[in-house]
């Protein structure tokens, strides 16, 4: 595992000009070999996570201004320094990538939806918790058009917590024989069906997998409906969570208010350091993350103190 590197900008570098005086320029870059390093100071700045991991954060504003604009430069001063460091990622925004375009600054455009997916018993029982909910006694509802292993792996997980469970998935037939069997293996009395033309007007709880909620349909007056899904799910009368309110611990704390400031939400900034440790490659798309991947963002999450304070309404 390498070191990881956010870069971000401070300003907006077209807002600066260089200035058509030759002269005034030679002593701009007189000036900023001499004082170099205080320049440096003020552009890069990083702090120890753990021992071997460091988290550094490249203001390109300053170092582009200190370097007269002159992209080139940009790219090389970078270059030298992801490897001096031994920085394995260095991280942007989309809208950053698009507007300055660096080739060594890679952009992961983190939403928090992998943390979510592997949070989310952790989440449910936050979510309870919140709104005085007892899990074991409440209609449980896991809905999918077309993610059956998730499905499966979500039987499993809510097996020995819940006492009504429903499954409606398009896929009725291709995973009635792995239901059956997760059925009798852990005492479980679970109702499947394919009809997504029922009304939801029984259940409390309801995980959506990939965003699959029938228009219109009708659901019990403030229930909760966990959206797993990209697409968004818009159901009167229930409230939409489909992500969790992340409390930080200290030394990140410190990184996102001193140094990232407002560029990444903490569950954003959590799923990207949580990844970047237990050296998961880029991933596309959440459901193609292994389950025993799920199991070390789980053991990380805790291990390393961070905590699901609340679920976002």
């Amino acid at each position: 595992m390498g070191n990881l590197a956010f870069i971000g900008c401070s300003g907006d570098v077209s807002s600066y000009a260089l200035s058509k005086n030759k002269l005034i320029d030679l002593i701009i870059r007189i000036c900023y070999k001499v004082f170099k390093k205080v320049y440096l100071d003020d552009c890069i700045s990083g702090i120890d996570i753990d021992e071997g991991f460091r988290i550094w954060n490249i203001d390109l504003f300053n170092i582009y201004k200190h370097l007269l604009f002159n992209k080139k430069k940009l790219e090389k001063e970078i270059t030298k320094f992801i490897k001096l460091h031994d920085i394995s990622s260095c991280i942007s925004s989309k809208s950053f990538k698009d507007k300055y375009n660096l080739s060594n600054c890679v952009v992961w455009e983190h939403n928090g939806r992998i943390l979510f997916r592997a949070i989310l018993k952790e989440t449910v029982n936050v979510m309870c918790s919140q709104y005085d909910l007892e899990l074991y006694n409440t209609e449980f509802y896991i809905i999918s058009n077309n993610c059956d292993n998730e499905v499966i792996r979500l039987v499993k997980l809510f097996s020995q917590d819940v006492r009504f469970l429903t499954v409606i998935s398009a896929n009725y037939s291709s995973i009635e024989n792995q239901i059956d069997q997760l059925s009798e293996e852990y005492g479980l009395s679970v109702r499947l069906t394919e009809d997504f033309s029922g009304n939801f007007d029984k259940a409390k709880i309801i995980i959506s997998v990939d965003g699959s909620m029938p228009k219109n349909c009708r659901v019990l007056k403030n229930s909760f409906i966990i959206n797993l899904g990209k697409k968004p799910v818009d159901i009167i009368n229930a409230a939409i969570i489909d992500k969790a309110e992340i409390e930080l611990p200290e030394n990140i704390k410190y990184i996102k208010d001193k140094i990232l400031t407002s560029a990444y939400k903490n569950h954003e900034l959590a799923e990207i350091i949580i990844l970047h440790k237990l050296g998961i490659e880029r991933i596309e798309d959440q459901y193609n993350i292994s389950e025993n991947h799920i199991k070390q963002i789980i053991k990380s999450f805790i291990e390393d103190g961070y905590i699901i304070k609340k679920v976002y309404i």
